[in-house]
């Protein structure tokens, strides 16, 4: 019996060793999964400490791109505004080039029409044009004619005033020598009447004293119609233009004729006035003709 429960007992100790053999390949494989489990475990901690510090720079890149987005936002929303008040100044100029376009056509309209009627402008005063040429041409012509009428005429009046000069002249010389043989006479009869005493002339005295002066104005004389006739038809007929010296000369000639008509009216009338030929108050000395100076005898 013992060795029955001997051996009852050794096949419940190897029962016993099985199980417990099976028992601790069991707490092996748990603790082999046990140990995975802390693997793991750890793993997945070391894999939440990554993803929480990559969680971390993730949020500060976050907070980096959102200031960056702020940033071009802001910048974007004042380009916005840059190019809306681009767009506004952009559109006025528009409107004030479509106004200048306008004003511009209106303006190149007015032109074209300006430019028709200066045109139109242009035919007519060309034609205007060649009839003044054609009137200056024909007064050009008139022109030179009367030019050389006037030079003709101005060469007869020069003719005229020499020859006026001349006659001029050959009255002076004719009067001084009147005036000379008329003092001779007249010394010669004071001369025969020295010796008597103051008495009266008689008539026949009077009357050889009328008869000498006669006799002396008549040889010394000319006709005084051809003289008044000449100078004025001289003065008359010079039309030229003359210079001013020329007219002073003339005006003198003019005057010493005159002069001379009445000086041989007055001897002719009254022998026994002797009479000085002396020129008028209002012609001065410098307009007599120089030529009167250098013949005097």
């Amino acid at each position: 019996m013992l060795q029955e429960t001997l051996r009852v007992k050794d096949e419940e100790l190897q029962n016993l060793a099985r199980e417990l053999r099976s028992r601790d390949s069991m707490i092996k494989e748990i603790a082999d999964k046990l140990s995975e489990t802390a693997e793991a475990a750890v793993a997945a901690a070391s894999a939440a400490h990554t993803m929480d510090e990559q969680r971390k720079i993730v949020c500060v890149e976050l907070e980096r791109l959102s200031k960056d987005s702020e940033r071009q936002q802001e910048a974007a929303i004042s380009k916005l505004k840059e190019l809306e008040e681009k767009t506004s100044t952009l559109s006025r100029e528009k409107d004030q080039l479509v106004k200048e376009r306008d004003s511009a056509l209106k303006e190149a309209h007015l032109w074209r029409s300006e430019l028709g009627k200066a045109r139109e402008r242009v035919v007519i005063l060309e034609g205007a044009v060649v009839r003044a040429e054609e009137k200056a041409r024909v007064a050009e012509a008139s022109g030179e004619a009367k030019a050389k009428e006037a030079s003709q005429r101005e060469a007869a009046a020069w003719a005229e005033k020499q020859e006026l000069l001349a006659y001029v002249n050959m009255l002076q010389t004719q009067l001084q020598r009147q005036q000379l043989e008329t003092e001779q006479v007249f010394e010669e009869k004071t001369e025969s009447t020295n010796g008597e005493t103051s008495l009266p002339m008689t008539k026949e005295t009077e009357k050889d004293v009328d008869k000498a002066c006669l006799s002396v104005s008549k040889t010394a004389s000319m006709p005084g119609e051809n003289v008044v006739h000449m100078s004025e038809d001289q003065v008359v007929n010079a039309q030229a233009p003359v210079g001013e010296n020329e007219w002073n000369d003339i005006q003198a000639t003019e005057a010493r004729v005159s002069d001379v008509r009445e000086i041989s009216a007055e001897t002719e009338r009254d022998s026994l006035d002797i009479t000085v030929v002396t020129p008028e108050s209002d012609v001065p000395r410098n307009d007599l003709p120089p030529e009167s100076f250098h013949h005097q005898p």
